[in-house]
């Protein structure tokens, strides 16, 4: 908790001391943490480097803070800017996954058509069983029970039960592989100008679409450093989270974490 506040004392006053306003995103981490001695301060400060990036229209801070071993707090700060008002079209992220999806959308169409033949199967392959009272006592039991109920299998209501039920399943995967692959992104474009972005994803078996966004309309949720192993960006207008695979290439990194990856309030 120190460190927050050490790191958010600075970047009060570095902002307060600079004409950059209207904070549009805020994201930090820890870099390195331990026993270090930071540059232009006393060997073995418990340092704890604390790595931020502050955008607004471009403008970057930076701070590097330690605490003492007093509890003092020493601080670094910084500005960079990164001009978004590219000259041409620039490809922020690339990530070429098509036979990834092309299996996928194969596995969710043999799911589909597995539970869709059961479902079948069950509908009109079970048939009713009729144990008269005679024929009961005779073999010495009646049909088998699990919590009270008869399992007849072909009755109407385990009958039904089980064929909406495959359907259910078969439809569910079907869905969730298309979701998945909808929201999957193969390259986000920045274009002329650096007010429109261009997203470009999956279909289930391999295609790809692309439609484009007004740049204010666009929400990185998590920073690209502190998500694990999935960037979900949010476009207005669209249900569900644009998801960026971390394994992809990013072409301009710092570009894309003051427009794609800058967090907007939609």
């Amino acid at each position: 908790m120190i460190y927050l506040k050490c790191f958010a004392s600075a970047a009060r006053r570095c902002f307060t001391q600079s004409p950059v306003c209207g904070l549009i995103s805020t994201t930090a981490r820890f870099a390195k943490c331990g026993s270090a001695s930071l540059a232009n301060s006393s060997p073995g400060v418990n340092a704890c480097r604390r790595t931020s990036s502050l955008s607004n229209r471009g403008a970057v801070l930076h701070a590097s803070c330690a605490i003492s071993g007093g509890g003092s707090c020493f601080c670094r700060t910084r500005f960079r800017s990164v001009s978004t008002a590219v000259s041409k079209d620039v490809v922020l992220f690339e990530h070429d996954r098509g036979a990834f999806f092309r299996l996928l959308g194969f596995f969710c169409a043999g799911q589909f058509l597995f539970w869709v033949s059961l479902a079948h199967f069950a509908f009109t392959g079970l048939k009713e069983t009729v144990i008269t009272h005679d024929a009961a006592a005779a073999a010495g039991k009646g049909l088998p029970k699990l919590g009270g109920v008869s399992l007849n299998l072909g009755s109407s209501k385990w009958r039904y039960g089980f064929t909406v039920s495959c359907l259910t399943v078969g439809s569910l995967v079907l869905v969730a592989g298309s979701v998945f692959a909808r929201r999957s992104v193969s390259r986000v474009l920045l274009h002329r100008g650096g007010q429109e972005v261009t997203f470009t994803t999956y279909y289930p078996f391999g295609g790809t679409s692309s439609f484009s966004a007004p740049l204010r309309h666009v929400s990185c949720v998590a920073h690209r450093a502190e998500a694990p192993s999935m960037i979900p960006v949010r476009v207005k207008g669209h249900a569900f989270y644009f998801l960026l695979d971390k394994q992809g290439r990013f072409h301009n990194a710092r570009l894309f974490d003051v427009t794609v990856g800058a967090y907007r309030k939609l």
